[in-house]
Formats: structure tokens, C-alpha cells, sequence
């Protein structure tokens, strides 16, 4: 849900695949906002 505003969540207990998709959209700018712990 929270990647539909522009805010995704990066944390160490992502499996690979997320982590993966939250990074790309990150680096593409599809993501203005991420939380990281």
C-alpha cells in the first residue's frame, strides 16, 4: 500500500525479491520516500 504514495520500507527481514523491487524503484525515482532500519 504505502508504495502506491511514493514511500516504500528497506529493512533487513526483506526477503531478496522485495528488497530487490524496493531498491529498482528506488534508483528509478518510482519510490520518493524510503524508510530504512
Amino acid at each position: 500500500m504505502t508504495l502506491a504514495f511514493g514511500v516504500g520500507i528497506h529493512h533487513a527481514g526483506l526477503k531478496d525479491r522485495d528488497r530487490d523491487i524496493v531498491e529498482k524503484l528506488f534508483v528509478n525515482r518510482k519510490i520518493q520516500i524510503l524508510v530504512a532500519t
